[in-house]
């Protein structure tokens, strides 16, 4: 009796063995056979883009520019990304920290879904699909970040879902979705699983020969020294196509891009180093003050960002031109957006910060010209005219 229990036993526990090997022979040849949306298991998701119900403050200019301000929150990636690229803000973009305005009534922006996904056994076959090596970090964290979140289709652990258009009405206070864009974008990406698409730096890009606001991609081939490339989504009206013209493009070099999208800025801003200069001859730190000015793709002629907790006292000139703005001083974790149009002369924006009535101050020795040691200027006409001077060079 002991002998055939003990037979019994052994022939259990074989077919316990034949059993996982079966589920585990099934598991693999899953990984192996089906399509990408199943070899991940979806572990969290973040939503990139900005996020217009967080706007607690809308407010046109009181003066005559077609100017307009924002009150927003902003959090510890925000803070992080106008403190690391203050000085790059020009080139650099981040569409869920600074939506672009289309016309004196639109601002836009995308709704980015990105989940992500975790599968360690697939981490291990990352060589299956392509054959070629790199290294495939692992992010514990999805941040809202153009560098950290790029896309590799089939292989990397942060996975777009969707990248919906979409706009907020200045004058009605309120926004709606456009269509998903992400799979006309795919299309683009002939050569599966070698493209990495930036999702966060996606932005409208005008073109100056239709006078619509296409959309502007960037991707790089991982197999091709990560060089970067350009795509352009064209506006019909009713949604978006691919521009054929644009696949596998070097980045804002192309001949066809340059004319149609580019132009040369002519514009009688000031720099921003020479206005953090101003700032500070004024008595105003430029600590949480962010500006940029003369873009190619904005209908603005300046955007300045500004930290609530550096709003000037209540006496400042810029609570006669947004009234509403006062009830924001000393608050923490808010964002002031100004998206002006028709002031280009910085003393108007400086004197925002100061009591109504008082001058901007150049000081005696003026400004230090950005491009030059030697000359400096005292004034702002003194500044366009070394600008007039350097482009007749």
């Amino acid at each position: 009796m002991d002998r055939n229990e003990e037979m019994r036993k052994n022939k259990k526990k074989k077919k316990g063995i034949k059993m996982i090997c079966i589920i585990m022979a099934v598991v693999i040849a899953v990984i192996f056979c089906v399509p990408f949306d199943f070899k991940y298991i979806k572990k969290k998701s973040k939503q990139g883009g900005i996020d217009f119900s967080t706007f607690e403050l809308v407010e046109r200019s009181t003066t005559p520019d077609d100017s307009v301000c924002v009150v927003s929150d902003i959090d510890k990636e925000g803070k992080e990304y106008f403190e690391d690229y203050k000085d790059y803000l020009y080139d650099s973009f981040n569409n869920c920290f600074t939506p672009q305005r289309l016309s004196s009534n639109k601002f836009a922006s995308f709704k980015i879904d990105i989940s992500q996904r975790t599968f360690d056994l697939f981490t291990l076959l990352k060589t299956h699909f392509t054959g070629y090596k790199f290294k495939l970090n692992k992010r514990e964290e999805l941040r809202r970040n153009a560098d950290d979140n790029p896309y590799v289709p089939g292989y990397d652990v942060s996975r777009i879902d969707s990248v919906k258009t979409q706009y907020y009405d200045i004058d009605k206070k309120r926004s709606f979705i456009g269509k998903d864009i992400f799979k006309i974008i795919r299309k683009t990406c002939i050569k599966k699983n070698t493209c990495i698409i930036q999702p966060y730096k996606i932005r409208y890009s005008k073109n100056y020969k239709t006078g619509k606001w296409d959309i502007m991609y960037g991707y790089a081939d991982i197999c091709d020294k990560y060089d970067n490339r350009c795509g352009i989504l064209l506006s019909t009206g009713n949604g978006y196509i691919n521009d054929d013209r644009y696949k596998w493009r070097e980045f804002e070099v192309e001949d066809v891009y340059k004319v149609n999208y580019l132009y040369d800025n002519d514009s009688d801003c000031m720099d921003d180093k020479s206005f953090y200069e101003l700032l500070k001859k004024n008595g105003m730190g430029d600590k949480d003050i962010y500006y940029i000015a003369g873009k190619s793709n904005s209908y603005d002629d300046v955007e300045m960002y500004v930290r609530t907790e550096s709003l000037p006292k209540e006496s400042a000139k810029m609570y006669k031109i947004y009234p509403k703005l006062k009830q924001f001083i000393g608050k923490k974790n808010k964002l002031v957006s100004f998206f002006i149009k028709g002031i280009q002369n910085p003393d108007e924006i400086v004197s925002y910060f100061l009591p109504d009535g008082k001058k901007v101050n150049y000081g005696k020795e003026g400004i230090k010209y950005v491009n030059s040691d030697k000359e400096r200027f005292r004034s702002y006409k003194e500044y366009l005219q070394i600008i007039k001077k350097e482009k007749s060079k």
